[in-house]
C-alpha cells in the first residue's frame, strides 16, 4: 500500500519582506508526529516563507517514502497558485512555484486550505524560529500535542511543556460506529449531520460507567440514528488531545470506532442529538465527512466491506 503522510505549514515573515521562518509539521494518517521543522530562511516575504514551506514538507515527506501527502495551510493564495487557480505573476513566486511542481515528480500531492485557527501548531512552530534567532534560544522542546482535525470549533491546543501543575488533565473514552448496509451490489453508509448540516460525522458518544465501548456503540448509533445495528469488529482507535477553556482542562480524547452492520432501519424515538440521519455511498461518506480521522475510519471501513 502507498504510504501517505499529512502535513500542516505555515510561513512567517515579520517586515514582508523581513526576517522569515517556516513551520512544518509531518504526521502519519493517525496524527503520529513523524517530523517537525522550524527554520529560519533569511529576509523573505510571507509569500516566500509559505512555499518554502511548502517545498521542505515536500522534501521531507520524499525522504520519507511517502507516495502521496495530504498539505493544510492557511495560505489561500499559495493553495489556489498551486492547484492552477491563480496565475503565478510574481517572479520569485513563480521561481518557487516551480519547484513545488518539479517534487510533484515523485510524490503525488493533495492541498487545502484551512482556517489559521486550524494551523496554530505550524505557526508556533515558524514563530519560535524567528523568537530563537532574536534570542539565540535552544531548540524547541517538540512534544506538543497533535491538532484536532480541522472542522472542530470548540476546542484550543495548548503546548504540552505548559507546567503541568497549572492545568488539570483529563481521560475521555468515547465509541461509534461505521453503520452499513448493501442495496443491491453497492454498500451504503449512514452519517449523521449536526449544526444545520454543516457538520457530517459517525454516531459515536461517550463511554458511561459500567459500560463496554462494544455496548456505547450499540447504544449511540441506535439513540443517535433510531437503527439497530449489532457490532462487527473494531476498525479504528483514534487519540488526540484538546483544551478546554472554561474549565482549563487538558482532554485526552480515545474513540473506538467499530463496522456495525444494520439489523433494523424503523426509526423509533432517536435523540435529537443529530439534525440530519442519511445514508451515502461509500464515496459519498468519505467526501462529506468534517473530521479527518473520521474520514481515516471511513477508509479503513472500506477496505474492509470491500475484501
Amino acid at each position: 500500500m502507498d504510504k501517505e503522510i499529512i502535513a500542516y505549514i505555515d510561513g512567517a515573515a515579520r517586515g514582508n519582506p523581513g526576517p522569515a521562518s517556516i513551520g512544518v509539521v509531518l504526521y502519519e494518517p493517525d496524527y503520529t508526529v513523524l517530523r517537525e521543522l522550524s527554520e529560519t530562511l533569511g529576509v523573505a516575504t510571507n509569500n516566500q516563507a509559505e512555499y518554502t514551506a511548502l517545498i521542505r514538507a515536500l522534501e521531507e515527506a520524499i525522504s520519507l517514502g511517502a507516495a502521496r501527502i495530504r498539505v493544510y495551510s492557511d495560505s489561500e493564495l499559495i493553495v489556489k497558485q498551486v492547484r492552477g487557480q491563480y496565475k503565478v505573476k510574481d517572479e520569485k513566486l513563480k521561481i518557487l512555484h516551480e519547484k513545488v511542481h518539479k517534487l510533484l515528480n515523485n510524490i503525488r500531492l493533495s492541498i487545502s486550505c484551512i482556517g489559521r485557527e486550524d494551523n496554530k501548531r505550524a505557526d508556533k512552530l515558524a514563530n519560535e524560529a524567528l523568537d530563537r534567532q532574536n534570542k539565540k534560544e535552544s531548540p524547541i522542546n517538540s512534544t506538543i500535542p497533535p491538532p484536532a482535525p480541522p472542522g472542530i470549533e470548540t476546542i484550543r491546543l495548548i503546548p504540552m511543556e505548559r507546567p503541568k501543575e497549572e492545568r488539570q488533565e483529563e481521560l475521555q473514552v468515547s465509541s461509534g460506529g461505521v453503520v452499513y448496509k448493501k442495496e443491491g451490489s453497492q454498500y451504503k453508509v449512514c452519517l449523521i449531520a449536526k449544526k444545520g448540516g454543516r457538520v457530517w460525522a459517525l454516531p459515536k458518544g461517550r463511554v458511561e460507567p459500567g459500560e463496554t465501548p462494544e455496548e456505547t456503540a450499540y447504544r449511540e448509533v441506535r439513540e443517535e440514528t433510531g437503527f439497530v445495528a449489532e457490532v462487527r469488529e473494531k476498525i479504528d482507535e483514534i487519540n488526540y488531545y484538546f483544551y478546554w477553556k472554561d474549565n482549563q482542562t487538558l482532554y485526552h480524547k480515545i474513540v473506538f470506532f467499530y463496522l456495525m452492520p444494520l439489523k433494523e432501519e424503523a426509526f423509533h424515538g432517536r435523540d435529537s442529538e443529530a439534525d440530519i440521519v442519511r445514508w451515502h455511498t461509500l464515496g459519498e461518506a468519505y467526501r462529506m465527512l468534517t473530521y479527518l480521522n473520521e474520514k481515516e475510519v471511513m477508509r479503513k471501513a472500506q477496505r474492509a466491506l470491500q475484501t
